[in-house]
């Protein structure tokens, strides 16, 4: 038997425990990720917690919330397609969250609310109520655990990669460890994203990073450097098993030199090392082919996994995509698909 209660901020301890224990565990249901995504978005946490007849914390369901001018949006979990679907013990766990979810998403003032699913186990996403449903590719390299583990991974990755390693060293790439780049990071990922018209992480970003981290533990940033000067850098976050490649950036200089398949090869090696076994390259649209190729030549395997929206106010069918991106900022409202549409969407 089960029960389903709030989390407070005594369970953080044991919330972090039971997620390293867990062989889906992910950063993304961390007390610290938790805080956070609170400090970058600004929005109310209604986290779940499973609860077994001895008092122990058995299953984990992230929720954030957002107020806005269509009502609440639920999303588990907000910014950049962090994932959320419950994480339990067993399926009556799983079970117990996802009704408890169900029931949330029907209240009143409740605009949309999306499920986002694990892509370690991306199956898991069963009996959730949606009306809309979008996916994303994941793609996980599985590191080496042991023997010549620089070798290994150059043996993984395709001969592209290995050109641009050999095309860093030969322009004398050096790469370090370097947390007082936060500022380079920032400003150059900035001009990354203006280049691509994408969007680009807020401000708070990369203040939360080292507030709510710990450095050399939780998170390290690498960065190349050619004559001394920084030419391109990587944000990589740490849990459990998995190291999450979550924000690079790159310069002209540091592109025509390839400095980031260097970063790349030193950061799997260190991590490999000390015992991570998986490298996460984050969610990837299907139409971002190049993305996916680039992904892929690091030895990367491809998989979709879902997200569950369910549409409460059919109002939000008739905005567009830059209405709900300025409501509701890094939050999914539902697929840009269904933006614009004059029509009524019905549960599942």
């Amino acid at each position: 038997m089960f029960r389903i209660r709030d989390y407070s901020i005594d369970d953080a301890c044991e919330l972090d425990e039971f997620i390293e224990s867990h062989p889906n565990g992910l950063l993304y249901y961390s007390a610290k990720y938790r805080k956070f995504l609170i400090e970058i978005t600004g929005a109310k946490s209604i986290y779940k917690v499973a609860i077994s007849s001895d008092g122990s914390i058995v299953g984990v369901l992230p929720i954030m919330s957002m107020e806005g001018p269509y009502g609440s949006v639920l999303n588990a979990l907000p910014f950049f397609g962090s994932y959320g679907c419950p994480l339990a013990v067993n399926k009556e766990a799983h079970d117990s969250l996802v009704e408890d979810w169900n029931k949330m998403v029907k209240q009143k003032g409740i605009a949309s609310a999306t499920m986002i699913a694990n892509p370690l186990a991306p199956d898991l996403i069963s009996g959730v109520e949606f009306n809309a449903q979008d996916y994303r590719y994941s793609q996980f390299t599985a590191l080496p655990k042991d023997g010549d583990i620089e070798g290994e991974i150059l043996e993984m990755v395709d001969d592209t990669a290995r050109r641009n390693i050999k095309r860093a060293i030969k322009e004398d790439i050096e790469v370090i460890e370097d947390s007082n780049q936060l500022p380079f990071l920032e400003k150059v990922h900035r001009l990354n994203m203006k280049t691509i018209n994408g969007l680009p992480k807020p401000s708070k970003f990369f203040g939360a990073i080292d507030t709510c981290f710990r450095q050399g533990d939780d998170w390290r940033l690498y960065v190349a450097l050619k004559e001394g000067e920084p030419v391109a850098a990587v944000l990589l976050l740490y849990a459990n098993h998995v190291v999450e490649y979550f924000t690079p950036a790159i310069t002209d200089e540091g592109r025509k030199s390839q400095a980031t398949a260097l970063i790349l090869l030193k950061a799997m090696t260190e991590a490999a090392k000390i015992g991570y076994s998986k490298w996460n390259w984050g969610g990837t649209w299907p139409d971002q082919e190049g993305v996916l190729r680039f992904k892929r030549k690091w030895g990367a395997e491809k998989n979709a996994y879902t997200y569950h929206t369910y549409i409460a106010n059919n109002d939000l069918l008739k905005t567009t995509p830059k209405q709900l991106m300025e409501a509701y900022p890094q939050f999914y409202v539902l697929p840009f698909k269904l933006s614009g549409i004059q029509g009524k969407l019905e549960g599942r």
